[in-house]
């Protein structure tokens, strides 16, 4: 059952305002590289959701400027989570329950013509509500309530800026953003348990810069683009895994310069 309610509001022709309550559920299953049939059998229930959103969006000075604002709250049950469980696979076990809180801003202004500049905010509390049966191999089982949820930064921001202009029988652009966020844990045990700290199952905050350049013909038949992503060669780790004899991690993508011609029948 997956009920959505919802309202807007718009008092005047440049602002919305609007709420939701909504409900979601991802489904249950079976873990395939479960090694024996007590666990192969378990399973994992479905993962339930209460979504609540309140949100207001507007233009201001005749449309040169564009403001979102969204508060939002997600109340899980039965969380689904991966473990990695020596010697060499992962199970998917529920939580009880989890609580995120969250707030976002989000900003585009176009101060001249050609001329975009943009930039988010977001804000995130993910927490554990309830969730007794965290485990890890470095730590074994252990309580994880009020631990942060994997993958959610406290703090993110992006801050942008494009410019268009006409070249050649076409239009062209150049534009470059930079997108930051907080720390990452990628287990329940955060931080660490039990006194231990700065255990490596995680990513300190870092920023990567991003940059563009490109033309397009007035038709829109023939376009050539260059794209440089990660541009200061920013090492990072996107995910790890604790059931070998060393805590991996599998790396973000490094330094990128791509050229591309396109063309349209």
């Amino acid at each position: 059952w997956t009920p959505k309610f919802g309202i807007n509001f718009r008092p005047d022709n440049n602002t919305l305002i609007y709420a939701s309550v909504t409900r979601g559920f991802k489904s249950g299953g079976y873990d395939m590289g479960s090694t024996d049939k007590v666990n192969a059998e378990r399973g994992f229930a479905p993962e339930l959701l209460w979504s609540y959103e309140v949100g207001a969006k507007t233009s201001l000075i005749d449309r040169k400027l564009d403001i979102a604002l969204t508060g939002f709250r997600y109340d899980y049950d039965d969380l689904q989570v991966t473990l990695f469980v020596p010697p060499s696979y992962a199970v998917t076990q529920n939580a009880a329950s989890a609580r995120t809180y969250g707030v976002e801003l989000e900003m585009q202004a176009r101060p001249a013509r050609g001329l975009t500049l943009s930039g988010a905010l977001a804000y995130l509390d993910a927490r554990y509500r309830h969730y007794t049966g965290a485990y890890t191999a470095a730590f074994g089982a252990f309580d994880a309530t009020g631990k942060r949820l994997n993958n959610a930064p406290e703090w993110a921001f992006t801050v942008g800026a494009q410019y268009e202009f006409p070249l050649a029988g076409g239009n062209s652009y150049i534009g470059a953003d930079y997108k930051w966020q907080d720390d990452l844990y990628f287990s329940p045990a955060n931080d660490g348990v039990g006194g231990v700290r700065n255990y490596l199952e995680q990513q300190k905050a870092y920023g990567l810069l991003n940059a563009r350049i490109g033309w397009t013909s007035d038709n829109d038949r023939y376009g050539i683009a260059l794209v440089g992503r990660n541009l200061l060669d920013k090492s990072y780790v996107v995910s790890t895994a604790s059931y070998t004899a060393a805590i991996s991690g599998r790396p973000g993508a490094p330094r990128a310069v791509e050229a591309a011609f396109t063309v349209n029948w």
